[in-house]
């Protein structure tokens, strides 16, 4: 069972954070430790660091690494792995990231004012406007501090200026001064609840979003994958998952830099093969992109192999 945490109010969810925070930061130091002085027996834990084993993989990074191992065959042929520990770095995320952070605008003032905001163009249509595009600058935004970020790049193509208001039920209210039509790169449209990579039109009169807005929303659960892991076919796709990592209170989380996650009971996978030389992790979010990491701290994570029970 994995240390997670409560929904209590705003202020008893930080003080208990705080709590745990110091001591599963102690915990995982001391096995930290541990796993450095640890060599590999029946039941063994290592540790993979993702500034390990530069010199072998000089383009190691936090979201994807790999590190060189000893065998596992004297343990046995038949081994299962689980993640018992991972630890981000402090600096936390971008939740905008190169690549899903683009903006496409259409100046729509030929058009008739349309009642959808979801009204899309057609592949003519677009091809007979002119369009501007420009990219944000990958960091963490909030949705009001997205909006400043996206009027900065509108403004100095003398473009429409946004106004964002987040509602009760935390949906984006958005409003421009002159009507465009958009179309939102992932990142963008997921921080302001909108749909992504669809024409979106925009204007004075206020359109709602039909999703929450919210710095966190693509955080609430990470995906660890590992070459150890035997592939399984799911969903047509083979995949080597090895953990879902539930990030339940990630703003909290965020804020008081708790970014370490200990699995007291954790689940084992088989593992693929037990001669092996390396072993890569990939981090990326529920939609199997690349976690993108703030800082130059290293992911740290602890697997225990054993055999298959």
């Amino acid at each position: 069972m994995c240390r997670q945490f409560f929904p209590f109010s705003h202020h008893l969810q930080i003080v208990y954070i705080r709590s745990v925070i110091q001591r599963t930061h102690h915990h995982f130091g001391i096995l930290l430790n541990q796993a450095r002085t640890t060599t590999l027996t029946m039941s063994s834990r290592i540790i993979l660091k993702s500034d390990d084993s530069l010199k072998y993989y000089p383009n190691n990074k936090p979201n994807r690494f790999t590190v060189k191992t000893k065998n596992l065959t004297h343990i046995g042929q038949d081994l299962e792995v689980a993640l018992c520990e991972i630890k981000f770095p402090f600096g936390g995320f971008k939740n905008v990231r190169d690549g899903y952070n683009e903006i496409t605008v259409i100046l729509a003032k030929d058009y008739d004012d349309a009642d959808n905001a979801y009204d899309e163009l057609t592949n003519d249509e677009i091809l007979d406007m002119p369009t501007v595009s420009f990219i944000v600058k990958p960091n963490f935004y909030t949705p009001l501090q997205l909006i400043d970020e996206l009027n900065k790049e509108m403004s100095s193509r003398e473009l429409s200026k946004m106004e964002l208001n987040v509602m009760n039920d935390n949906r984006g209210c958005l409003t421009v001064d002159k009507k465009i039509r958009i179309k939102f790169g992932y990142d963008v449209a997921k921080i302001l609840g909108y749909n992504w990579l669809s024409w979106l039109t925009f204007g004075p009169q206020k359109r709602i979003s039909p999703n929450k807005a919210g710095a966190y929303r693509k955080m609430a659960m990470l995906k660890v994958y590992c070459s150890a892991v035997e592939e399984r076919l799911v969903h047509g796709n083979h995949h080597q998952l090895l953990r879902l990592v539930y990030w339940p209170c990630a703003e909290v989380m965020h804020e008081l830099n708790a970014t370490c996650f200990i699995y007291n009971n954790p689940y084992f996978m088989r593992v693929k093969t037990a001669d092996v030389e390396n072993i890569e992790i990939i981090i990326t979010d529920s939609y199997d992109i690349p976690i993108e990491f703030l800082g130059d701290e290293p992911v740290v994570a602890i697997l225990e192999f054993r055999k298959t029970q």
